[in-house]
């Protein structure tokens, strides 16, 4: 025969067990989880020596080269404690989770906030020579959440009650990799909590207060001891996935996942082409229809590493960066290694462009049609004059004096279509460009068209690259500019060389007076770049520059991190 003893003992075996639970949910919120697979990010045990990833095999040379210094990670660790300082305090994630155990429902209605002191220390260190590449040391002197949870039991069918702990401390090592096919790996290969005091108070109940108080004083006594035993491997088996949710939901923030990324979705903001009627805003408003066409690959070629350069130490995060147009499509185009930059100003950000990025961009857009284009009177008013059949000084009229006369007071479209991929080679001196293409000009508003001049254009030109103000400056020398007419033009010599000669100053005139006015720099809302400076190497371009965050706005961005995972958990 069972005794009550057996019964209350049975009945409080379940309870344990399930303020425990409980206990496990809000002893990991400083790493909020969601119970989804994911495929891009594995969780190890604690103290690997090692990632225990496999690398890409084969390595190509990168198109993106990313490097992070520690005054870079000084800077992200400031913005994380005074981010999380106005994020955190107030914040309520409702629909927690849910979870059945020894058959009581347990809802975990809302987690709050109630109380926290900023960062008494926070810090994120590259680490050389370890298993670990970046290592999280921080403590917090109190931190205090108020918990909501309802259950099936008559005995406890909800209570409210705050958690208030004091001298948190932890230290965790991370550490990244590439999987075969380019993706990012994260794993916790070390990780220390300890905590110092647990308070739990209570603030509503709606159940048996005798129960309550029982439950209330092992569940006090089993949180320190789960925080400073178990929380380690709550981290490691869900950070991971929070990660790889965030880059894969985090919208125009998405920059670092191993797939391809559509251009278009790249927010920034600036003055690029704005509406009017220059040469330029046509050409800004067609390139960035045609971004959103493209695709860019943001996989790593090779796992990330932790280096240095004299004193400067950073991490080195080499990336695919292919452009091509559609998602499966992709570019035939050989890779080199671009020449390294010295470090010796240690910035915050080092970014290394190869010259291979920029032909893989010019050599999709040139497989779509965006290179292609028609200048007349309505979309080109600076041209309106020369494209006219009639005249007082010079236009077009005058070199084709047959077709003005058969059209009088008429005009032209000049229709480009480029007929091979642009190439551009990148040296020590700068960015030398060649471009060919053919011409056509036609008589506007005659049914059919009357097409009335073919010609081939080829261009090479080169330009060097500065930055200043945050914007774009640099210089443009137009070496070659070449007006092939077809046989049925009878231009004399003289004619196409003073073609030649007008034209090509005319477009090195134009460009670097938009150069030296300086193009503005994209600029962002989570942060802003400082200080930039340009480096032209063999085969590609080095960035150099500082960022600072905007606080508030990184505030906002943690908050609905939090909040989205809440809601997927519903």
């Amino acid at each position: 025969m069972t005794s009550n003893f057996d019964l209350i003992d049975v009945k409080w075996r379940k309870w344990i067990c399930i303020l425990l639970f409980i206990a496990a949910l809000s002893g990991a919120t400083a790493a909020r989880r969601r119970r989804t697979k994911n495929n891009y990010f594995q969780s190890y045990s604690m103290h690997t020596t090692r990632p225990a990833f496999s690398s890409i095999q084969h390595p190509v040379p990168a198109g993106i080269l990313l490097r992070i210094t520690q005054n870079g990670f000084d800077e992200i660790s400031s913005a994380v404690r005074n981010s999380l300082r106005i994020a955190l305090p107030g914040l309520t994630i409702r629909n927690v989770g849910r979870a059945d155990v020894l058959r009581a429902h347990i809802n975990i209605e809302e987690l709050k906030v109630a109380t926290f002191d900023s960062f008494d220390h926070f810090r994120l260190m590259l680490q050389q020579n370890t298993g670990e590449q970046i290592r999280l040391s921080a403590r917090i002197g109190r931190l205090a959440l108020t918990v909501t949870v309802s259950t099936n039991r008559k005995l406890i069918r909800r209570v409210t009650f705050t958690v208030d702990a004091s001298d948190i401390e932890f230290d965790i090592g991370f550490s990244f990799s590439a999987s075969p096919g380019g993706e990012l790996r994260v794993a916790i290969v070390s990780c220390d909590f300890s905590i110092g005091r647990v308070k739990i108070f209570t603030e509503r109940l709606e159940g048996s207060g005798l129960i309550w108080q029982l439950v209330r004083s092992v569940l006090r006594s089993n949180l320190r001891r789960f925080v400073n035993r178990r929380l380690c491997t709550v981290l490691q088996n869900h950070v991971p996935g929070e990660v790889d949710t965030h880059l894969k939901h985090g919208g125009n923030e998405n920059l670092a996942r191993g797939d391809a990324y559509n251009l278009g979705l790249i927010g920034s903001k600036g003055n690029f082409g704005k509406p009017n009627r220059s040469l330029m805003s046509i050409f800004a408003q067609k390139l960035e229809k045609a971004l959103r066409q493209l695709y860019i690959n943001f996989g790593l070629v090779e796992s990330p590493s932790v280096q240095n350069k004299g004193s400067t130490v950073f991490i080195n995060i080499p990336l695919n960066g292919e452009i091509h147009a559609g998602l499966k499509s992709r570019t035939n185009l050989a890779r080199h290694t671009m020449d390294d930059i010295g470090m010796n100003g240690n910035k915050m950000l080092y970014i290394g462009i190869n010259e291979f990025v920029v032909n893989t961009l010019l050599n999709s857009l040139y497989h779509i049609g965006a290179l292609n284009f028609t200048l007349n009177s309505t979309n080109a008013p600076k041209l309106e004059n020369f494209l006219q059949t009639d005249c007082e000084v010079v236009c077009l009229g005058t070199l084709l004096p047959e077709v003005a006369d058969a059209h009088p007071d008429k005009t032209f479209s000049l229709m480009v279509a480029v007929n091979k991929a642009p190439f551009v080679h990148f040296s020590a001196r700068g960015i030398h460009l060649n471009f060919t293409a053919a011409m056509s000009a036609y008589v506007d508003d005659v049914s059919p068209k009357v097409y009335v001049m073919r010609s081939d254009i080829v261009i090479e030109a080169s330009v060097t690259l500065r930055v200043s103000n945050h914007r774009l400056h640099g210089t443009v020398k137009v070496h070659k500019f070449l007006f092939k007419p077809k046989d049925e033009l009878n231009f004399s010599e003289t004619v196409v060389e003073l073609i030649n000669e007008v034209t090509g100053k005319a477009i090195e005139t134009e460009l670097n007076r938009i150069f030296e006015a300086g193009v503005p720099l994209p600029t962002f809302d989570l942060f802003s770049m400082t200080n930039g400076a340009i480096t032209h190497v063999f085969k590609g371009l080095w960035i150099e520059l500082n960022f600072h965050f905007n606080n508030a706005a990184l505030a906002k961005l943690i908050r609905k991190i939090l909040s989205h995972s809440s809601s997927n958990n519903r």
